[in-house]
C-alpha cells in the first residue's frame, strides 16, 4: 500500500516537472491566435479579424510619462490630424508612420496675444513634421495676405508643440497677417493665416499750464510720450 502511493506521488512529481519544463520552453515565444509562435518572436499575434492596439494617449499625457525606456512604442492621438504611431528613441519622441517622399509638416497658427501698439506675441503649433528632418519653424508675417518664408521670423528647438514669438517695431494701427511655418527636407507647410492689428497712435494733444508753457503729449495705447 505504502509503495503505491509512493508510486503515486512519484508519477504526480514527474508529471508536474515536464509540465514546467514545456511551459518555460513555450514561455520563450508567446503565442496568442496561434499555438506555434515563431521562433524568432518573443510575442507571436495571429488574427485575420482584429489587430494588435499599442497605448493610446494625448500629445500631453505622453509628454508626462516620467523617464520613457528607449524604443517605447505608443499612439499619439492628437500629434497629427487622426494622431500616430511614435516611439522614443532615448532623447526624444520620432513618428513611426509611413510618408510619401513629398509630405510636409503639419503646423498650426494660434491666436496672438499682448498686442501693443509696437509689439504682439505670436503663437504656433508645430503638429508633425512629416517624418522628415525639421529645417526651421516659426512665423512669416507681413502687412499684406499670404506672407512668405521672406518674411520669416525663426524659433529655435525643433520639438513638436506649442512655440511663441514676440515681434517688435510694428507700425501702430496697422494690420499684419501671419502664417505659423515649418521647413523639412520634404519643403515648407504653413499654417492657416491670421490677422491682427496693433493699436492705435492718436492725435497730438497740445496743451498750455499755468505759466504759460505749452506740452505736446502724444497718446499711444500703452504709453505716454511727453515732450516739453
Amino acid at each position: 500500500m505504502t509503495k503505491n502511493i509512493y508510486c503515486k506521488i512519484k508519477k504526480i512529481l514527474v508529471t508536474f516537472l515536464v509540465g514546467i519544463i514545456s511551459y518555460a520552453s513555450i514561455a520563450q515565444n508567446v503565442g496568442i491566435g496561434t499555438t506555434t509562435p515563431n521562433a524568432s518572436a518573443q510575442l507571436d499575434v495571429s488574427s485575420t479579424n482584429s489587430g494588435f492596439l499599442p497605448p493610446r494617449m494625448t500629445y500631453a499625457q505622453r509628454n508626462a510619462i516620467v523617464n520613457p525606456a528607449a524604443g517605447l512604442i505608443l499612439y499619439c492621438t492628437d500629434c497629427v490630424n487622426g494622431g500616430e504611431m511614435q516611439f522614443f528613441n532615448g532623447s526624444q519622441w520620432l513618428t513611426m508612420s509611413i510618408h510619401a517622399e513629398g509630405d510636409l509638416a503639419v503646423v498650426e497658427t494660434a491666436n496672438q496675444s499682448s498686442i501693443s501698439y509696437r509689439s504682439a506675441r505670436l503663437n504656433g503649433n508645430l503638429v508633425s513634421k512629416g517624418g522628415k528632418l525639421l529645417l526651421a519653424k516659426g512665423f512669416c508675417y507681413s502687412t499684406t495676405p499670404n506672407p512668405t518664408e521672406e518674411n520669416a521670423m525663426i524659433v529655435s528647438g525643433n520639438n513638436l508643440g506649442n512655440y511663441s514669438l514676440t515681434l517688435d517695431s510694428l507700425n501702430p494701427n496697422t494690420t499684419y497677417y501671419v502664417r505659423a511655418f515649418a521647413t523639412t527636407t520634404a519643403g515648407t507647410a504653413y499654417g492657416t493665416e491670421i490677422n491682427f492689428t496693433t493699436q492705435s497712435l492718436t492725435v497730438p494733444v497740445i496743451t498750455t499750464n499755468s505759466a504759460g508753457n505749452v506740452s505736446n503729449t502724444i497718446i499711444y495705447a500703452s504709453a505716454i510720450i511727453t515732450n516739453n
